[in-house]
Formats: structure tokens, C-alpha cells, sequence
């Protein structure tokens, strides 16, 4: 009997690509689920370069601002065992990061009990064995994987590991290895090899780079922002969206004065990072290093949605370490794209006694290296830290947990004494190397920013409310076809071990 496989297909048409070379592969019935806005709607309600059976839209689905049915919401949290309120609090746009509207009660659980029906509805009619989704990075991203998962379908998501920037993984839950895989060989046994591997990932990475002639989805923006921010400006988008979670609120001049009012504060901003922010550190006292996190990510509100207040944990992690210690605390660099941080923010930081706030652009390789502890929240600097032979603190579940020199905060008021241990613990080299070899053999090499090339539909534009057409579609899926082929593979490979432990 063929398999039915549900896909989830977004504006960055990674899955677009997969299902279109998976149809040719392995013989399955396709539906798709598909989130898009006005204009490249009509390519897919129209296209016929993949077969799907049937496909649903999510932005069917609008914003209302009418009472819930708060019983069949209390029923699906039972049923499906997730928490509403955690998905309120998890999601950026109810949470405090929304820029044009704040969302009252009424309207986000109206919206929950229309996108568990829509979800059911779905679920109930295709009976999928599989689902491709993208990571969970949204609240209705994160119900639907829950409720595929509770409903026993095997789900397919590709994460980034956090070894590489350009290597993935495929597993059924965001971040974290399905117990069972198939590992491939790997000649990594020590941290020396550790090294070695970063290296040559790092070299391929600047060959890209090299090779794509300044091409991706940064370089397009900044090529083009000014011509791109004209366009969203007097895009229809901005007025048919506004109905949806997405676009709520979002008119021409409130998208005037919110893009006018972030230069200025970034520019602000900058200035009293470039002032206040320590540079060239002293590296001969100990300390305990602590790397921000960009805010919003999906690695603070979802995969560690009760440690979202990070001063609230520098304060902590602060009153937590020996007298000896002090606590070094490094802005992430990619907030420069979001306008930075408040300047309270970095002063009530700065303004703590045993706390160090480092500037974005200082080395946080050698922070890690001349530390005596890294302590992150759920990021990479975990991971790196035993690649120098440093213990770890984290307080979320995530790809390198296992490792014995990573220590995994369950209670707060026990920090003090984890601290005291971690310190204590020697690294051993080959816990290092069996974790990176678990990783590096169940990942492949993808470089989705090749994606977003000359040949993308929405090259050129931050605006993806923009119509597809037909050829501009073809020349994409075949200018990238070895792309797509490899990522075929990797989720046919995925389908089978599933299909194999399933037995």
C-alpha cells in the first residue's frame, strides 16, 4: 500500500523542491499544506509541476476577535496534551516582539480553536504516514507537530546541527537526534580531529561563498533594502494581510514609521554599544562566559520557553558562582539586524557587580577558550565549549545534552552547587569525539543560502508577497535539482529507517 505523505510548504520552498523530486523517487500519494500570501497563492492553486492529491491553505485562516469555545479548546489540550498558554507565551506576536498589534485573549484563542479544527480536519482526512514540515518556529507550527505526533505520525523536520552551520540532520522532534539511526562512519577520536573537521567544513564554506559571488539572502537585502522596503511599502500585501496573525495590524504608515523609527534606534543604539561595551578583555581572571541569544528565536520562546528573560538568568547564573569568578556576558552580533537591544537592557546588565558586558564584536572562540565555563541557555557555545576542554551549563534539551561535561539545569536553586561541579569535571576526549561522530554521521552537507540565488522567485526583495510564475519555477527546481536530489535522498533514507524500527 503507497504511503501518504503530508507536506507543509512555506515561502523558502525548500519542501516545494523535495516534493517535486520525491514524486519521481518513491512512490507515495502527496498533499500539501501550504502558507503563503496572496499573489503566490495563484502559482500553486494553478501549477502542475507536482502532483499533490489535495492541498490546503493556512492563510484561509484570519484573525477574530470573538469569544472562544473554551470547552472544545479544554478538551484538545487534554486530547493532545499541549498547553494553550504555552503556545501564547511561545509565540513572538502575542508575546511582546509584535510590532503593529497587540493581541487580546479573545482573538489568539479564537484563532487556536480555528487552526485545531483546521489541523483535525486535515489530520482525519489524509491519514498521513509521514509528515515534511519545516522546524517549529511559530505557535501553529508547534500545534501541528504536537498534534501529529500525539495522532502517531512519523514527522520528518530538518534542523541545523550546531557543529556546522552547514550541516543537517532529519529527525521527528526540533533539535535533538531520534534514538535510533543509522550511524555512519565517521574517523573522528579526538578533539584534535574535532578541530581538523571544523576546519575543512569552514573551508568549504568559504568557497561557497567565493563561488556565489556575494550571492544569499543577506547580501540580496542589503544589495537592494532601500528598493525592497519601497516595495513592501506600497505592496497590496501590506492592506490584504492585515487580517491575518502574521500582518495583523500592519497598515502603510505604521510600516513607515516603525522602519524610520528602527534606524534611528539602531543607530542610537550602536553608539552606546560602541561606548559602554567592553572590548580586549581581560583573559587572566576566572570566569564563567555567558552568550546572549538573538531575540526573538525559536531557541529561547519554544525550546526553553520558562528561561525567555535572560537577565533574569545572567542575575542568577551572577549570585550563582564561587566569589572568585566573574561572569562575562557577550552581545550576539546578529542583533545588529534587529536594531539592537534597549539600552536598559545592556544597563541593567553592565550594572550588576561581578558581571562583565563584552562588545558583539569580540572573538567569542577565545572567550570560550580562556574561560573556565560556558553557560548558555540552549545555543552552540555549549558545544564549543567541550571542543576546548570546558565544562557546560545549559537549561534546555538539545543536540550535545549527552555529553557528560554538560550539565542540564532542571532546578534554579541547585545552579550554585552545578556550577561547583561542572567546574570540577575533567573532559575526556572520546565523550567529545562520540558525540560529534553521532552527529556528523547522522547529518548531511546543505547550504540552503545556495537557495536563494539569481533563479529564487524572490531574489532581489524582502517582499514575498510577489507573483510566481510558472517558468521562473521550472528554472529554479532545475538549476537547483542536485540540491533537491540530496535532500530527496537524505528524506527517503529518514522514511525507511522509520519504516524499518516501525517493524
Amino acid at each position: 500500500m503507497k504511503d501518504n505523505i503530508l507536506f507543509w510548504i512555506s515561502q523558502d520552498l525548500v519542501n516545494f523542491g523535495i516534493a517535486n523530486e520525491l514524486q519521481k523517487k518513491y512512490d507515495a500519494d502527496l498533499y500539501a499544506i501550504i502558507e503563503t500570501y496572496e499573489k503566490p497563492k495563484e502559482f500553486f492553486q494553478n501549477q502542475n509541476l507536482v502532483n499533490f492529491k489535495k492541498t490546503w491553505y493556512f492563510d484561509n485562516l484570519s484573525v477574530q476577535n470573538k469569544k472562544p469555545d473554551t470547552e472544545y479548546l479544554e478538551k484538545k489540550e487534554r486530547q493532545y496534551d499541549i498547553s494553550l498558554w504555552d503556545l501564547t507565551y511561545s509565540e513572538r506576536l502575542f508575546s511582546g516582539y509584535g510590532k503593529y498589534h497587540t493581541f487580546s485573549h479573545d482573538e489568539i484563542f479564537s484563532l487556536f480553536e480555528q487552526e485545531l479544527k483546521f489541523f483535525e480536519k486535515i489530520l482525519d482526512e489524509v491519514k498521513p504516514n509521514f509528515v515534511i514540515m519545516r522546524i517549529p518556529d511559530f505557535h501553529h507550527l508547534k500545534m501541528f507537530h504536537a498534534l501529529c505526533r500525539k495522532k502517531n505520525i512519523k514527522v520528518l523536520i530538518m534542523n541545523r546541527t550546531k557543529f556546522s552551520f552547514n550541516l543537517w540532520f532529519i529527525s521527528q522532534e526540533p533539535n535533538k537526534l531520534d534514538i535510533a539511526e543509522n550511524i555512519s562512519e565517521s574517523t573522528i577520536s579526538s578533539i584534535f580531529d574535532i578541530n581538523e573537521k571544523l576546519k575543512e567544513l569552514e573551508s568549504k564554506n568559504q568557497l561557497k561563498k567565493q563561488s556565489s559571488q556575494g550571492q544569499g539572502f543577506s547580501n540580496m537585502i542589503r544589495k537592494e533594502s532601500i528598493h525592497s522596503i519601497f516595495k513592501l511599502f506600497f505592496s497590496s500585501g501590506v492592506d490584504n494581510d492585515r487580517e491575518r496573525f502574521l500582518g495583523m495590524g500592519r497598515t502603510r504608515t505604521k510600516l513607515l514609521l516603525h522602519t524610520i523609527s528602527g534606524l534611528l534606534k539602531s543607530k542610537y543604539r550602536e553608539s552606546y554599544i560602541n561606548n559602554n561595551l567592553k572590548k580586549h578583555v581581560q583573559s587572566d581572571r576566572k570566569f564563567a562566559y555567558f552568550p546572549l541569544h538573538v531575540e526573538p528565536e525559536r531557541a529561547l520562546l519554544i525550546d526553553a520557553p520558562y528561561f525567555v528573560n535572560q537577565i533574569e538568568v545572567i542575575k542568577n547564573v551572577a549570585k550563582s558562582l564561587p566569589v572568585d569568578y566573574a561572569l562575562y556576558v557577550k552581545e550576539h552580533p546578529i542583533m545588529k539586524k534587529l536594531n539592537w537591544r534597549r539600552t536598559s537592557f545592556y544597563k541593567q546588565i553592565i550594572d550588576l557587580p561581578n558581571v562583565v558586558l563584552i562588545h558583539p564584536h569580540e572573538d567569542s572562540h577565545e572567550l570560550i577558550k580562556n574561560s573556565s565555563i560556558v553557560i548558555t541557555i540552549t545555543g552552540t557555545g555549549g558545544l564549543q565549549a567541550a571542543f576546548y576542554k570546558k565544562p557546560s551549563i545549559i537549561f534546555s534539551d538539545t543536540i550535545y545534552s549527552e555529553l557528560p561535561s554538560v550539565f542540564r539545569v532542571k532546578n534554579i536553586e541547585e545552579l550554585p552547587i552545578l556550577i561547583k561541579t561542572a567546574l570540577n569535571t575533567e573532559i575526556d576526549e572520546k565523550d567529545v569525539a562520540n558525540i560529534v561522530n553521532h552527529i556528523v554521521g547522522n547529518s548531511f552537507e546543505f547550504d540552503n543560502l545556495e537557495l536563494t540565488n539569481e533563479f529564487y522567485p524572490f531574489y532581489g526583495s524582502v517582499v514575498t508577497n510577489l507573483e510566481i510564475k510558472n517558468e521562473v519555477m521550472e528554472i529554479f527546481l532545475e538549476k537547483n535539482k542536485k540540491i533537491f536530489e540530496r535532500l530527496t535522498y537524505e528524506h527517503i533514507k529518514k522514511i525507511t529507517v522509520l519504516k524499518e524500527n516501525q517493524e
